[in-house]
């Protein structure tokens, strides 16, 4: 209390900087709270997204059909693969808010085996007719790479 009274009588410029540097340090401390908390939302949407039930099986498919040509799929299978690359594509564009180092500790295995699963499939199905979207899953397809690099 003395040292605000002090600062307040004896300069006041000097209580206006004291002033600015702490608001300063309050302000960062705020950024760097929302940063936090903007990380640990997209973490709880990732782990839900990825412990959904409908993603758990239509994963179970895909790793069920290692080894067979995609053009012998059903096309229950199919759906199954293409749900999986939507939510793949969609858990690979919540990496950079997770932290890539971290998120690829967690789930490099799971991404790279789908991947090397489905890449095929994804290759035919940019190119199709009906999709003709040659960007179509790209940050899936990104992650999976980087994915089978690690774990190669």
């Amino acid at each position: 209390m003395y040292l605000l009274q002090w600062l307040i009588c004896s300069d006041s410029s000097m209580f206006w900087s004291a002033l600015t540097a702490i608001f300063t340090g309050i302000t960062a401390l705020a950024v760097i709270l929302a940063k936090r908390q903007l990380q640990f939302q997209a973490w709880l949407k990732a782990q839900d997204l990825f412990t959904h039930p409908k993603f758990i099986q239509a994963r179970s498919v895909v790793y069920s059909l290692k080894g067979r040509p995609y053009t012998a799929w059903s096309s229950t299978e199919a759906e199954s693969a293409k749900y999986v690359c939507r939510k793949m594509d969609e858990l690979a564009h919540l990496i950079p808010y997770l932290g890539r180092k971290k998120a690829l500790s967690v789930w490099d295995n799971p991404i790279a085996r789908t991947w090397s699963i489905l890449e095929e499939f994804i290759r035919d199905e940019r190119s199709s007719s009906k999709a003709n979207w040659l960007r179509k899953w790209y940050a899936y397809e990104d992650i999976g790479k980087k994915c089978i690099s690690r774990i190669a």
